[in-house]
């Protein structure tokens, strides 16, 4: 499971004359590295061209320019003396809680995958990744368009604009695993007490 797999969280929200359709796609994580100071750094794919759950394709070509843009916009407000520089909000679960900031971006052209790594400093939050209780990403934003997928029968393509990313406890593959527990075995103890 390479984070392709996800589920959609639309929320129609009244705002202002109209509606605002809000984006909030789930990922798996890829990757999880504790640092010396206790904070850790989380990789993982935030989107890619692919039918996910609910028969949606993200447009990597529509899509890349607009992470372009607001990696830029990030950029340029914690490019200043004594700050780490962000690309990317990271919160959690879409609510206004920081986590950390997203530190690189990978674009993939041939793979139309965005891949992105996060340094995750709130001490409840690193307890939480650690616990198992965050386990994937999910880019949050707003369609910009859609329409019906040329490649994908039956699925809608789209284009996204992101404002952040959020650690999430619900990606849509439940067997992809970060890649330091892979490989362990885990007992599973059953109600009528037989284990598995």
């Amino acid at each position: 499971a390479d984070g392709i797999g996800r589920c959609l969280v639309q929320q129609w929200n009244t705002a202002g004359s109209g509606n605002l359709m809000k984006l909030q796609k789930f990922i798996p994580l890829t990757k999880m590295e504790e640092q010396s100071d206790g904070s850790i750094h989380v990789f993982g794919t935030v989107t890619a061209q692919a039918p996910d759950l609910d028969k949606e394709v993200c447009d990597y070509v529509g899509t890349k320019p607009l992470y372009e843009k607001r990696s830029a916009e990030n950029l340029a407000k914690t490019s200043i003396p004594g700050m780490i520089p962000s690309v990317m909000p990271f919160r959690e679960m879409h609510q206004l809680i920081v986590q950390g900031a997203g530190r690189s971006i990978v674009y993939d052209d041939a793979a139309k995958t965005i891949k992105m790594g996060f340094h995750v400093v709130d001490t409840e939050s690193v307890k939480k990744w650690k616990a198992g209780c965050f386990v994937g990403f999910s880019q949050g934003g707003s369609y910009v368009k859609q329409w019906p997928d040329p490649d994908f029968p039956g699925c809608t393509r789209y284009i996204a604009d992101p404002l952040e990313v959020s650690a999430v406890d619900s990606p849509c593959l439940p067997s992809a695993l970060v890649e330091s527990i892979k490989g362990r075995t885990v007992t599973f103890a059953k109600a009528d007490g037989m284990t598995e």
